[in-house]
């Protein structure tokens, strides 16, 4: 046997390292479609508060002053894409207060960055913060008093536990909390209380069994009034805050009276006194003043009068109303019968124009209103039919929808949608002239969305969708020019929606539709001309939808079938007329899944009319194909999911519980694929769930889920041989699939990066900022690292890098300056590079690469298609890691002729176009031969030593064995194994 070494000299055919970039920009443009939606809303003396979806922050809190400059965000408090969702603004000293629901608390702001902070204080974001003069009061949380009241001066240091009115860690039913002055009324349970901000002067002012259940308060000049019921029997009450001045002001209503108002001294309210229907009252606190304010709906029509809460401005109360004659029309009312009138009937007859968000504005009210001319635009009134007109026609032809409106002094804030920029914020004057867009919060670069990234060869193909080709599948080699399509199976913009992608014997095997023929399957050799469809398996437009394509020895196994009821297993050789369906049960579909390789085999779950859904075992042909053990005899089946392959057996979960709705599994199984040799390793208490099954430090890993707690195993294949490997702190949740990389095993628990490497050590835990919610991990090449999406509050949501420690955690590059985001996503490694899908504000969402090296990621990976000789296919392999340093690093040669001459192959660059032949024949001179004679098991080692020596990471090499064999399938003579890639990394 003949061996020379290789000095690192070879590593200089590497090309210059590349950082990760765009590739192309595929489809150029703005979508200017999407809304930021603004949905809460309020105002203080000088600013409009709402939360809105701006481009790069999620949901946060934004302001304006009523001018384009002046309308911003206000501050993300949820770094990156991540929303802090605030809502129930309300004024509040020089600003504002508000509550999220992300972490929920509550905030108070002067309407600046610097001057928003959190009174450190947990909230219950469904009951918002009420103002006083100096105070705030809401309902907060803390673990040794539970939901109670607390109190505020805006400050952290301010905020503080009124009392603990339900005593332990009970938490009290607070609710309708209403301020006058500094004084609170508000509701504990069914009963009527007031406080004063302090412990002691916290005091129940009428229990419930004095006014039956309190639903709705609402404070008339230092008077609290209160909308109760009895069983159905609804009462209103009034109270100066003593339990001797509550009184009982009027009963007889068939339930607790709602919209509830002050104008001025009186009390405006909705009720039904089951005589005149569901009408507008009024009431001056005494019995005789409570009356009906006008009978608008005939009694017993069965529909009520009033629409909307009563808006007050001035002496007037607005309202949106129907009399059954004129339809949903705005109403006002001065408080007395005679002063309670139709305002304008917008819409003529009885057609409704259902005047919304009535807000007071100036002299008047605005609102939104449909009409036969101009839609649903925004409309003012003073309360005279001359004085109410329409303020702008935001979109003619059509709806712009106008909500969350706002009075800002002399000007009105407004939320429409104008059909180019969609829901946004907009001010008016009250002229159409005067109306103008404050901000596009949120805009999006339209992109060609590249998805379902899958390797062939050294290269990626993907669909991405443009306006001239719809969506299409493309090809790159991670340069603008080597990024092409691939073809236009449907020509024009309409698009084949091409997915599933998957390499085999050197083509790409996808599925696509075309009107003809539906959902069919394609194949390509990487070329427009060699792009084809293999065969309509399901003639006519339906469709067959294949996916699930997986090889098995010289065969492609997959399933398909009209819909998801009908799919069966289908089995090719590569030829239309080798391509056959195994009907496992000719009575309906067996929905074959999960298929997972195993030997010679395939195993997957199935089901069956006489067995249910169990699973099944095959070698691609019917003869082959069998159920290999029922779980649950007879025909409902059992739920089987997570098939793996590990330790030289297939593992599962299941259950022999019946199957009935969806799988519910408590069980840990093995099989060898016989009856025999299936097995429970480990049952655990039902609906733990395990999953991710991964073979790792020469055990099989995985997760039990029990609730919202995860918790990590190993286990040998025996009951007493499974053990508890990690267990989170709880309410700690794994958020992401167990990761192999190299030496190391990787997993997500809330906003930490945890690792191991099998050994009895500690596992390794590093804390990522709050709020990253690292996702999208994926193992860095052969070396010990992952690389993943997390967020950042200075830098958003990235790609980052790891190797389970602090040190060697860290950012890939910022793509997009700043918070904004870029959300990675649809992350696969092919060849030398991580492709991924990625938001940039410049282009959209578009096609990304990162070359391992960047990463200081490793790989020795085998690749393409051998050529047989006398003795089958021969394979490539490696010893070790090819990592700076690594002096036993070497390259291996297998199932060759034995004692045969052979030749190890090593270069840089590689022909890109399809194989030679049947064979991966790739390598391009200049290269490196080195001659070899194999033993008497057809085997070979060549060593690869890796120096310690930074400047050749990221060199990249590709290597090849070449046999003499007069029976060898290259040329006549030659046998050649696969290929294998090798990637210099740290």
């Amino acid at each position: 046997m003949h061996r020379i070494a290789i000095s690192s000299a070879v590593l200089v055919f590497v090309a210059g390292l590349s950082a990760q970039g765009l590739v192309a920009d595929l489809e150029l443009g703005v979508d200017r479609s999407p809304s930021s939606a603004a949905w809460e809303i309020g105002s203080s003396a000088s600013l409009v508060w709402f939360s809105a979806n701006g481009t790069g922050v999620g949901v946060e809190p934004f302001v304006s002053d009523g001018t384009p400059a002046g309308t911003r965000l206000l501050a993300d408090l949820q770094a990156g894409t991540a929303s802090s969702e605030p809502k129930n603004f309300v004024a509040f000293a020089s600003g504002a207060a508000f509550t999220t629901r992300f972490p929920p608390l509550l905030w108070t702001s002067d309407g600046t960055r610097a001057g928003t902070r959190s009174c450190a204080v947990v909230m219950d974001d469904t009951v918002g913060p009420c103002a006083g003069a100096t105070l705030l009061y809401f309902p907060g949380w803390d673990a040794a008093t539970g939901r109670e009241l607390f109190v505020s001066d805006g400050t952290p240091a301010g905020t503080r536990l009124v009392a603990d009115l339900t005593p332990g860690v009970s938490s009290s039913s607070l609710s309708a909390l209403r301020t006058s002055g500094d004084e609170l009324f508000f509701v504990l349970g069914d009963a009527l209380w007031r406080s004063d901000g302090t412990a002691a002067g916290t005091i129940e002012i009428a229990p419930s069994a004095t006014t039956g259940t309190v639903d709705d308060l609402c404070v008339v000049n230092g008077v609290v009034f209160a909308a109760t019921r009895r069983g159905n029997a609804g009462e209103v009450w009034r109270s100066d805050g003593t339990l001797a001045g509550t009184s009982l002001v009027r009963a007889g209503f068939t339930w607790s009276p709602n919209r509830l108002a002050a104008l001025g001294p009186l009390l405006l309210f909705v009720a039904d006194d089951g005589a005149s229907g569901t009408e507008p009252w009024v009431s001056d606190g005494s019995p005789g003043g409570t009356r009906v304010l006008a009978d608008l709906q005939a009694p017993g029509s069965g529909y009520p009068s009033v629409y909307t809460p009563f808006c007050v401005t001035g002496a007037l109360a607005f309202f949106c109303a129907d009399d059954g004659l004129h339809g949903a029309e705005l109403w006002s009312t001065d408080g007395t019968p005679s002063g309670t009138r139709l305002v304008s009937d917008l819409w003529n007859g009885t057609w409704s124009s259902n005047p919304q968000a009535i807000t007071a504005w100036g002299t008047g009210v605005a609102f939104a209103a449909d009409h036969w001319a101009s839609g649903r635009e925004l409309w003012f009134s003073d309360g005279s039919a001359a004085g109410t007109r329409l303020v702008v026609d935001l979109l003619p032809n059509g709806d712009s929808q106008p909500a969350m409106l706002a009075a800002l002094g002399t000007r009105l804030f407004f939320v429409a949608n104008d059909r180019t920029h969609g829901f946004e914020p907009h001010v008016t004057d009250g002229s159409a002239a005067g109306t103008q867009l404050l901000a596009d919060l949120l805009w999006t670069p339209i992109g060609s969305q590249p998805a379902d990234f899958a390797r062939f060869g050294q290269r990626t193909v993907f669909r991405a969708t443009t306006a001239a080709f719809g969506s299409e599948p493309w090809l790159s080699d991670g340069s603008a020019a080597g990024t092409q399509l691939l073809a236009d199976l449907v020509p024009g913009p309409a698009g084949s929606v091409a997915n599933s992608f998957f390499e085999w014997r050197g083509r790409i095997w996808f599925s696509a539709t075309r009107p003809a023929e539906g959902h069919e399957l394609w194949t390509s050799d990487g070329t427009a001309a060699g792009t084809s469809l293999f065969l309509d398996l399901l003639p006519g437009p339906t469709g067959s939808q294949p996916s699930a394509f997986t090889p098995l020895r010289d065969r492609l196994v997959f399933a398909a079938g009209a819909d998801v009821v009908t799919r069966e297993l289908w089995v090719s050789d590569g030829t239309p007329g080798g391509t056959a369906m195994l009907d496992l049960d000719p009575a309906s579909g067996s929905r074959p899944e999960g298929f997972v390789r195993y030997g010679d085999a395939l195993l997957f779950v199935a089901g069956d009319t006489a067995h249910g859904r169990e699973l099944w075992i095959s070698d691609g042909s019917a003869a082959g194909t069998r159920l290999v053990t029922e779980l649950v005899p007879g025909p409902q089946g059992s739920a089987i999911t997570d098939l793996a392959a590990s330790g030289g057996l297939v593992w599962f979960s299941g259950s022999d519980t019946p199957f009935v709705y969806f799988p519910v599994t408590d069980s840990v199984f093995v099989t060898d694929g016989t009856a025999a040799g299936t097995r429970r390793v480990v049952r655990f208490a039902a609906g733990t769930s395990p999953s991710d099954y991964v073979a790792f430090a020469g055990r099989t890993w995985f997760v039990t889920a029990s609730g919202f707690e995860r918790k990590l195993w190993s286990s040998d294949g025996t009951t007493v041989g499974t053990r508890i490997e990690y267990d989170p702190s709880p309410g700690f949740a794994f958020t992401h699939a167990l990761v192999v990389a190299g030496g190391k095993l990787f997993f997500v628990v809330g906003d930490r990066i945890v690792s191991t490497d099998g050994s009895a050590a500690p596992f390794r835990v590093h804390a990522l900022a709050p709020g990253a919610s690292p996702r999208e991990v994926l193992a860095l090449g052969s070396s010990s690292r992952i690389v993943f999406s997390a967020a950042d509050p200075a830098s958003g949501r990235e790609l980052w890098t790891s190797d389970g420690t602090a040190t060697g955690t860290r950012m890939l590059d910022e793509i997009a300056a700043g918070p904004t985001s870029t959300n990675p996503e649809w992350l696969v490694r092919a060849g030398d590079a991580i492709w991924f899908r990625y938001d940039d504000p410049r282009v959209g969402s578009e096609l990304f690469v990162l070359r391992l090296a960047e990463a200081e990621g490793a790989l020795a990976e085998r690749f393409g298609q051998g050529c047989p000789g006398s003795s089958g296919v021969s394979s490539i392999g490696a010893i070790g890691q090819p990592v700076l340093g690594d002096a036993g690093f070497a390259v291996t040669l297998d199932a060759a002729a034995p004692n045969a001459p052979a030749f190890f192959l090593i270069g840089a660059s590689l022909f890109t176009g399809g194989d030679v032949l049947a064979c991966s024949f790739k390598l391009i001179p200049p290269a490196i031969a080195v001659g070899w004679t194999t033993d008497a098991s057809g085997h070979a080692v060549q060593a690869l030593a890796i120096p310690n020596s930074p400047s050749l990471l990221g060199a990249e090499l590709y290597a090849h064995w070449l046999q003499i064999d007069p029976a060898g399938g290259f040329l006549g003579a030659l046998a050649l194994s696969d290929m294998l890639e090798i990637v210099v990394g740290r």
